[in-house]
């Protein structure tokens, strides 16, 4: 088993890095603070179990992606995001008043 200031070490490298890998074994020796630096920082770690793989991530951070999984589900919605930043992009806007009289 690793030290609990060796997996402490491995955790600051998670501060840096989008997703590091611990084994479960060396997570459960800090677990807790795991999650309070998920859920702070929003890190996404990934622990390997010999039953499998699981991803620890803030509920902010699963929110956001079954967000963007349900927004990408919808026929077309890519293209058409796409369209909008390049009408952006060459200035291809209206204000608000355009659109809505107020202001």
């Amino acid at each position: 088993m690793i030290s609990r200031k060796a997996v402490r070490n491995d955790i600051k490298v998670v501060d840096e890095q989008y997703l590091k890998t611990l084994t479960a074994i060396n997570a459960q020796a800090v677990l807790a603070e795991l999650i309070r630096k998920a859920g702070q920082y929003q890190n996404t770690l990934k622990i390997q179990h010999t039953e499998g793989t699981v991803v620890l991530m803030s509920e902010a951070n699963y929110d956001s992606l079954m967000e963007t999984l349900e927004l990408l589900s919808i026929p077309g919605f890519s293209d058409s995001l796409q369209r909008s930043v390049q009408q952006v992009a060459v200035g291809e806007t209206y204000s608000m008043k355009d659109l809505f009289g107020e202001g």
